[in-house]
């Protein structure tokens, strides 16, 4: 159970802390009622100590005038009304609470009414019967006595003036740790030691002790205080703080308390800007984004093969995306290299020009023993690009003079004579050219021998008078005139003979390998020729026609 004893005591100060009495007035209220010897014993100790009591029922008739309340005033806006009233100076509002069965708590405090604050608070606990009125009473003595004991200190004690101020608005002042407000505030003061201190956000806080023993100034300096950040991105970068360039990443700022526009600029990248408050020390890391662009690379030619820093792209026209720097951009067509520096971003297209290559006929004067060093590279590429002129190998990769030339046929040929049935036969011949000379697209022969054997007891041995060959690309045109000794079963019941024949062949040209630094060549043939074949005992005339293959090894 709780009981609330508002117990109201005004302090009538004519004179605070002179020799005047201070009047004193002692009212108890509660659920239950509470016994008059606390009441005696705490006026006692007050009378002891020089304060007058006012009159209970005086007291409680100007209470009446203030509030409709008929128990009297219960905050302290009515109290300190009703204590001016009355001419007093403070008043002591004492809380009884009920702990449990024979123990309670008894708070007092002291409202000033000259300043409006509370000048002193007091808890004893009672732990008897309230019944029991000669320890009630010892109760209410020693309780008095000991809060205002500190009250009548005061009384032989000067009091000062004491002004606090700042050089800085907005600046907090606390004395002894309680909030006064804002600077300048002004108090009078009892002479003593007091703490005063000043804070305002960004500052550090100004401390100081004073002993007051005269009317004095205190001036707060708030010194600003400057917090470290730490400014981090993902590339090093230009930091800008509100637009002025500070340094680069990372980079350690010192900034006052207050808002910052933090800037971060990097070649090749977005720039990135971030809004922060300082109020402490931190760190921040700002990333920023790369720059890519789009390069159209062409050219005039196709399957131009295009390289950025030795690795393949691609084959123009071919759209790259690039990040914002310098570049070589390679392109390869035919063996032909060109490079080209860019700077990304700033051109939208790259274009390579390649010329066609044109070989001139009279321009061909490389030796037979140079074509494998300087020319074979060009040989094999130009087998498959159709815009390049070409010229025949025998004639691009010979001297003018050669010795010997070996060729070795296999040759289909079908024969018509007069008065003989026409006939096919299969035939293999080695072939020796002794003398050739070379002159633009032709190629002239004098002199020759060769071997040769077939079906139906076809034997011969040849001697070749005069020949000439022209080229056309890989198309060799020849006409020769021959003779051949030996024996031709079909044609002249195999009797030796003479066989002379003049005739032209039409042959594809085609590389083949090296071979230990000779280089043959082999072509098929189509052939047509008129012959005379002449025996001991009569002559035949008629054509041949052939289609077979060459081995062609130029010495």
């Amino acid at each position: 159970m709780k009981y609330l004893l508002l117990l109201t005591l005004f302090v009538f100060m004519f004179q605070l802390f002179a020799d005047e009495d201070f009047a004193v007035m002692l009212q108890v209220r509660g659920k239950e009622k509470i016994p008059q010897d606390f009441r005696d014993g705490f006026e006692q100790a007050l009378t002891e100590r020089g304060y007058s009591l006012v009159d209970e029922i005086v007291q409680n008739d100007v209470m009446k005038e203030q509030t409709d309340y008929i128990d009297g005033c219960i905050d302290d806006a009515c109290l300190i009304t009703t204590g001016k009233m009355l001419a007093t100076r403070g008043v002591v509002v004492v809380e009884v609470v009920k702990k449990e069965e024979n123990v309670y708590s008894f708070k007092a405090k002291y409202l000033d009414f000259e300043t409006g604050t509370n000048k002193k608070t007091y808890v004893e606990f009672y732990k008897y019967s309230l019944n029991d009125y000669e320890r009630l009473i010892e109760f209410g003595k020693d309780m008095a006595s000991k809060m205002f004991d500190r009250i009548n200190s005061l009384k032989n004690r000067e009091f000062y003036k004491i002004e606090m101020l700042s050089d800085k608005p907005e600046t907090i002042v606390f004395l002894n740790g309680k909030n006064l407000g804002k600077a300048p505030v002004k108090m009078e003061l009892p002479e003593g030691k007091y703490g005063v201190k000043m804070t305002k956000e960004g500052h550090h806080d100004f401390t100081q002790e004073v002993s007051l023993i005269k009317n004095m100034i205190v001036k707060g300096e708030m010194k600003e205080k400057f917090y470290n950040i730490e400014i981090k991105s993902n590339v090093i970068s230009n930091v800008l703080i509100n637009g002025e360039e500070v340094g680069v990443t990372p980079y350690i700022a010192k900034l006052k308390a207050s808002e910052y526009k933090i800037t971060l600029k990097s070649d090749g990248y977005h720039s990135s800007e971030k809004i922060i408050n300082v109020f402490k020390n931190e760190s921040i890391d700002i990333s920023l984004e790369i720059i890519s662009c789009d390069l159209l690379v062409k050219s005039n030619q196709k399957d131009v093969v295009i390289s950025i820093e030795n690795e393949i792209k691609g084959v123009a026209p071919l759209k790259l995306s690039l990040e914002k720097r310098e570049y070589t951009i390679e392109a390869v067509w035919n063996d032909t290299v060109q490079k080209k520096a860019i700077q990304a971003c700033k051109d939208s297209s790259l274009s390579f020009e390649f010329k066609k290559p044109i070989v001139k006929k009279e321009e061909i004067k490389t030796p037979l023993k140079e074509k494998d060093k300087s020319d074979e590279k060009n040989s094999d590429l130009n087998e498959n690009k159709s815009e390049k002129i070409v010229e025949s190998p025998k004639i691009k990769k010979s001297n003018n003079f050669s010795f010997f030339e070996l060729e070795i046929d296999a040759i289909y040929r079908y024969l018509a004579f007069d008065n003989v049935e026409t006939s096919n036969v299969f035939t293999i011949k080695g072939y020796l050219t002794l003398l050739l000379y070379k002159f633009g697209d032709f190629k002239f022969s004098l002199g020759g021998v060769g071997y040769g054997v077939g079906t139906s007891e076809y034997t011969e041995f040849s001697f070749h008078a005069l020949g000439v060959k022209y080229y056309i690309g890989d198309i060799e045109l020849s006409g020769d005139i021959s003779f051949l000794f030996g024996r031709y079963f079909i044609v002249a019941n195999s009797k030796n003979g003479v066989m002379s024949y003049g005739g032209v062949k039409i042959s594809y040209l085609k590389k083949f390998v090296d071979f230990f630094g000779i280089k043959p060549y082999i072509s098929m043939n189509y052939g047509l020729s008129a012959n005379k074949y002449e025996t001991e005992s009569d002559d035949k005339t008629g054509f041949i026609f052939g289609v077979g293959f060459s081995l062609d090894l130029e010495l």
